[in-house]
């Protein structure tokens, strides 16, 4: 790890700050699936103490996105596909819900930061470098689906729904993906914003569970082909 360079934290809120650099870290493959953290070198590194930094990582323990394991360590987390099938099929049944609410609320005000959302994913995918996008792409397409379950109006289905997708997104991003998957998923977005603009409950939750599930193969597909 004598190659990764953290900055040394002076914010109040050490435990807050050490949790969004390590999650940083994280989704831009910094660590790999399944590495064991070095907890004194990035206390060190940090400059905090060791009790801001486990704070810090049982939450991200909660996301998913580590694993702590007594005895042994703390290791980034290296999901199955069995892991993404179960997050996905939890996400499949709220966010079908949280659509269904979202239907009866949403403004044409709503309407315009889906359609932005999704508009920045689609001129994110026109890059050459696809490496130098896909995390301002994941970020846009969380972002979308986090809109939709605020649009619900109901807070404890937010907190659920991002939990999971933070565990999704965070796996995406040690594994492959074809440009294919990324347009399709612009077009299924437009076809879910379709729906909502229409004030269609059952289109729109027939959509967002056709784009779900084929999301949930997809990544699945990738990660089997990896154990």
């Amino acid at each position: 790890m004598d190659n990764i360079k953290f900055s040394r934290i002076k914010a109040q809120k050490k435990s807050e700050t050490a949790y969004q650099i390590l999650f940083e870290k994280i989704i831009s493959k910094a660590f790999f699936p399944g590495q064991r953290l070095d907890l004194a070198f990035i206390e060190a590194q940090l400059g905090i103490s060791r009790m801001p930094l486990r704070l810090a990582l049982h939450r991200l323990e909660h996301e998913k996105l580590v694993e702590i394991i007594p005895q042994s360590g703390t290791f980034v987390t290296n999901p199955s596909s069995k892991d993404i099938a179960e997050s996905f099929d939890i996400r499949i049944i709220l966010e079908c819900y949280a659509i269904e609410l979202a239907v009866k609320r949403i403004t044409d005000q709503d309407i315009e930061k889906l359609q932005g959302s999704t508009g920045e994913m689609e001129k994110l995918i026109s890059a050459e470098n696809w490496d130098s996008i896909y995390l301002s792409y994941l970020s846009a397409d969380a972002r979308f689906h986090k809109e939709i379950a605020l649009i619900s109006g109901n807070r404890r289905l937010l907190k659920v729904l991002e939990r999971e997708n933070t565990h999704v997104q965070g796996s995406r991003i040690f594994f492959d993906y074809h440009k294919n998957d990324l347009v399709e998923t612009v077009d299924e977005h437009n076809r879910i914003i379709s729906a909502l603009s229409n004030r269609d409950a059952s289109k729109a939750k027939a959509e967002m569970h056709a784009h779900l599930d084929r999301v949930k193969k997809y990544l699945v597909k990738l990660l089997a082909g990896n154990e």
